[in-house]
């Protein structure tokens, strides 16, 4: 083992040290404060790392070793925030065709701090924000799933929100599925003004319950062929004013 040290404590390391007990080639550059980096060579340690005094680090690993440190990867691990910004490019993250999974997760509750820094009102939040074009999510060759699992006995404090200042286009080459699970679950479509609905083949409404339609105006039923009115009950048409049939050339009422 070779090194110099200052009188203030700032040292430089070198160790061949490699026997059966002890094994720790490699070089340390520590400052009086316990800033370090290191170059570790050894079978137990085998990375580069760089950290201060409280025990941040980054580190690149090279063979397999103690912990759970991944082999040849980059490992960073600090009590404070991380900002990383390009002033001028791009910034790209990938996992190439040998990797495996992307994974980004934040499981902050603002209960655990250990900087005063900063003052966050929205701990555990993942924001995602573009100042001037579009935000695009592929899926080459699988499925988006967008789903809210918290689990609250209130489920309408469960919510998923998409807000537009223009349009809302949902479009599918296939089918288009709505449905609530909810035993007492509602669907709500509403619109200050129209709600247009239009089918090339044919459409069916259908209800397990009470079918009910009420308008504020004129209610216009029209249809270009036959029209078919049905019913295993009773079959009553009412109105408070006067009621008009009219059949061109003949109207028959059929009684049994």
């Amino acid at each position: 083992v070779y090194g110099l040290k200052t009188p203030k404590g700032n040292s430089l390391l070198l160790s061949d040290r490699n026997n059966s007990t002890n094994w720790d080639v490699g070089v340390k550059l520590e400052s009086m404060t316990s800033q370090a980096v290191e170059l570790n060579s050894s079978p137990g340690i085998d990375s580069v790392e760089m950290r201060n005094e409280h025990g941040d680090y980054l580190r690149v690993t090279s063979k397999s070793g103690e912990g759970n440190s991944p082999i040849r990867g980059l490992e960073s691990n600090v009590c404070g925030s991380i900002d990383l910004a390009t002033r001028n490019g791009d910034a790209t993250l990938s996992v190439e065709q040998g990797g495996g999974s992307l994974d980004i997760t934040n499981k902050g509750n603002g209960t655990n701090r250990c900087t005063t820094d900063h003052t966050d009102e929205s701990p555990g939040m993942v924001k995602i924000e573009s100042w001037s074009r579009d935000i695009n999510v592929f899926a080459n060759r699988g499925n988006i799933f967008i789903e809210a699992k918290k689990k609250d006995p209130d489920t309408n404090s469960v919510i998923i929100e998409i807000m537009s200042n223009g349009k809302i286009g949902i479009h599918a080459a296939s089918s288009i599925d709505i449905k609530c699970t909810d035993p007492v679950g509602v669907i709500h479509i509403e619109s200050p003004a129209s709600i247009d609905v239009k089918s090339g083949g044919s459409l069916n409404i259908q209800s397990d319950g009470d079918m009910n339609l009420k308008s504020g105006g004129n209610m216009n039923i029209q249809s270009d062929g036959a029209m078919n009115l049905k019913s295993a009950g009773e079959l009553k048409q009412k109105s408070d004013s006067t009621v008009y049939i009219n059949g061109s050339p003949n109207v028959h009422l059929n009684n049994g």
